[in-house]
């Protein structure tokens, strides 16, 4: 009563204090916005990698900037040359759908990545800016411009079928290849004396083709059998000069050896520290998320267990007090048939 009266009077309106078991039983979860930071910075990614795919969608021709191209439009006589048979064989055939596959692509490129041209240079300063701009719209307005060119689109399977196919086709060559190689000179050691004798034997056919004359062929087989005998002397004296190296300078090899050894162990063990530093941080990383995890679950368990503590607390002073009034019943009637007696 003797507090003085208020003299101003405020309303304030807050909102209501929500318990983590009132969040649980609405189960409203706080959302989260992105900052504008993130978003834009996930869109640059967003564009950055539409942009890799895009380039490397490219031909590799258009990827190297230092390679010529011609301006405008791309023709076939520009390309190939105006002569055709009208008989074609399989293999005239094959070559011309590949002209046609290549010239499909070159007018596309031409169409989607154009060629810019530049500037002939610094002009004189004598001439007029006039002169400069007819010439430049002159120049400008003769190149025709290149056709749109649709491409066919190929999905990743048929990609990986046609490469499955070439590298099939590939192993089948090689086989044929070493077949001839076995025929031609019997056994040999690796791929490279094969390719060796090969061309060896593809020189001699085109030789015995070209030359009409039996006395050139027999001159440069004879050539040839003289070169062949000078290689293998160099052969023998390059063998005996690596013997004499190899026991000269055999103990810098060795410890060359061994240094290389050394190295290559310490680049694995670096390597195998990598990995096992990658591993453990992950680990860390989910180490540290259980804590949590962990400490919130025991903490739940250490309130449930003082809360039946503190229930069997209470339980057990009952208990005690109840104990007494018994005993305090049985004193007074004791005292009772004591006085009566």
């Amino acid at each position: 009563a003797n507090l003085p009266a208020p003299q101003f009077e405020y309303e304030l309106a807050a909102p209501e204090a929500v318990t983590d078991d009132d969040d649980e039983r609405s189960g409203n979860k706080m959302i989260l916005e992105k900052d504008a930071a993130d978003i834009e910075a996930e869109e640059i990614a967003q564009l950055e990698k539409e942009a890799a795919r895009l380039y490397e969608e490219r031909s590799s021709v258009v990827k190297r900037i230092e390679l010529p191209r011609p301006y405008g439009a791309i023709t076939r006589e520009l390309i190939f040359d105006k002569v055709q048979t009208l008989e074609e064989d399989a293999e005239q055939l094959a070559q011309s759908m590949v002209h046609e596959e290549m010239l499909m692509l070159l007018q596309h490129d031409a169409h989607a990545h154009p060629v810019i041209a530049s500037g002939d240079g610094e002009s004189d300063k004598k001439k007029s800016k006039k002169d400069k701009k007819k010439k430049k719209s002159k120049g400008v307005s003769n190149i025709p411009s290149a056709p749109e060119k649709p491409l066919e689109y190929l999905s990743a399977e048929a990609l990986d079928a046609a490469s499955q196919m070439l590298q099939s086709e590939n192993e089948v060559v090689i086989q044929e290849k070493r077949r001839l190689a076995t025929d031609m000179i019997g056994s040999f050691q690796t791929d490279d004396d094969m390719k060796h004798a090969l061309n060896i034997e593809t020189m001699k056919s085109s030789l015995q083709n070209s030359c009409e004359d039996a006395r050139d062929v027999h001159s440069l087989k004879k050539e040839h059998d003289a070169l062949t005998d000078h290689i293998k002397a160099m052969r023998k004296q390059s063998e005996r000069m690596e013997s004499k190296l190899s026991i000269k300078n055999g103990g810098y090899m060795k410890r060359c050896d061994a240094f290389n050894e050394e190295i290559l162990q310490g680049f694995a063990e670096i390597q195998h520290s990598k990995i096992e530093e990658s591993v453990y941080t992950v680990l860390m990383g989910h180490e540290k998320r259980g804590i949590t995890n962990r400490i919130e679950k025991l903490e739940e368990e250490i309130e449930g267990m003082e809360k039946s503590e503190a229930k069997l607390q209470k339980q057990y002073g009952d208990l005690l007090h109840e104990k007494n009034r018994h005993k305090l019943c049985l004193h007074q009637k004791e005292e009772k048939e004591k006085a009566a007696s």
